[in-house]
């Protein structure tokens, strides 16, 4: 997820340095495609990537003066598949802010299709505004999976250690696609489902351990009629009705699909750990509910779930499990330390039910119920 984020950020500070130099060069009322080698060695020079333009740079003069690309991609040295592809862009300012060399401008950027890495939106439009060294994205908009994408961002001292802060929304997204294209195919566990996801959060620098160690924020998100694939909570629920009768362990279930009807939560985000305490999935008969830590750097998660009977369920007690591991593929199993607690604790109620009736019928009146207070 970091990386797109320092994506992002490498491909917001490139369309500035391609629509300053490029509309720059109208005041020496030159042709805009003999600065392709200067933008790419300026591009080069500030990121340590590789910009390719292809076809012509053309003016435009209506309905605002800028500039108008065919394609562009962004690549690392000897890297045959650009992370970056941005289509049919379109760079627009005022022309007399920059006749009048003014250090206050503000412009347009329009995208047509962006792919960053693997993740792909339509019709981006993102505002600029540059004031006293201060850049600031707003409106950031797109359309993906299905969905939509708007927020703000801010960022400073750019030519140093940059810092960023921001507020997106992603709304009625597929959940799926996106975090595949995200995290990758490969995961163990992945979430399905219509999403409504928020994040607002700051960092600083321009490296990966960098962003994600001085990451601090908030994150919520609700997802509807979805399912968690890669973990069969049902299977679950019955290991552990198996342990607690003292019956043998059900059967390995193939189906490793847990369908839900809503799951939400919400992160604090602080020096790149990731704590949430309010995680809840809901189906019909099922309540599960917990929290989870989150190393970000090392995409490590620890998170403790507890699943909850509703009416018509046939599990009349809470059922504890755990989740470890990497974000990748994570590990799934009851909480075996709670378990056995659990059963120690239904074995002795069993004892102290049989000498319950054993001492009301063998020790009436007084002396028995003594005993019987005792118990509890």
């Amino acid at each position: 997820m970091m990386r797109v984020l320092r994506i992002m950020l490498s491909v917001i500070g490139l369309i500035v340095v391609v629509g300053v130099v490029a509309i720059g060069s109208l005041m020496f009322f030159m042709d805009p495609n003999k600065m392709k080698p200067a933008l790419a060695k300026e591009v080069m020079t500030r990121t340590g990537y590789q910009l390719a333009i292809e076809g012509d740079l053309k003016w435009a003069f209506y309905p605002r003066f800028g500039i108008q690309l065919k394609r562009m991609t962004l690549s690392t040295p000897n890297q045959a598949m650009p992370f970056a592809d941005l289509q049919n862009v379109s760079v627009a300012m005022g022309l007399w802010q920059f006749l009048q060399g003014n250090h206050a401008w503000q412009g347009e950027v329009y995208i047509a299709k962006a792919r960053l890495v693997n993740l792909k939106a339509q019709d981006a439009h993102v505002g600029l505004h540059w004031n006293k060294n201060l850049l600031t994205l707003q409106p950031i908009t797109a359309n993906l999976y299905d969905g939509s994408l708007e927020g703000f961002a801010h960022g400073s001292q750019l030519s140093a250690t940059p810092h960023w802060d921001w507020v997106v929304q992603f709304n009625h997204i597929q959940l799926k696609p996106l975090l595949q294209a995200v995290s990758g195919e490969a995961n163990q566990l992945n979430v399905s489902g219509v999403a409504q996801v928020k994040f607002n959060a700051s960092t600083e620098g321009s490296e990966r351990e960098q962003l994600l160690n001085n990451l601090n924020g908030t994150s919520s998100f609700s997802v509807v009629n979805g399912s968690v694939e890669g973990v069969d909570l049902d299977y679950l629920i019955q290991s552990a009705n198996a342990l607690m009768g003292k019956q043998p362990a059900p059967a390995q279930t193939r189906r490793h699909v847990t369908a839900f009807d809503r799951l939400s939560g919400a992160w604090l985000i602080k020096d790149g750990m990731a704590r949430s305490y309010n995680l809840t999935l809901s189906t019909p008969i099922l309540v599960t509910k917990g929290g989870a830590d989150v190393n970000l750097l090392n995409e490590a998660l620890d998170s403790k779930l507890q699943i909850f009977p509703q009416k018509g369920a046939t599990l009349s007690w809470m059922v504890p499990v755990q989740v470890t591991g990497s974000l990748m593929r994570p590990e799934v199993q009851l909480d075996m330390s709670l378990l056995n607690k659990m059963i120690s604790r239904q074995d002795i109620e069993k004892i102290k039910e049989k000498v319950r009736a054993k001492i009301k019928e063998q020790i009436p009146g007084k002396s028995g119920e003594l005993l019987q207070q005792f118990l509890g």
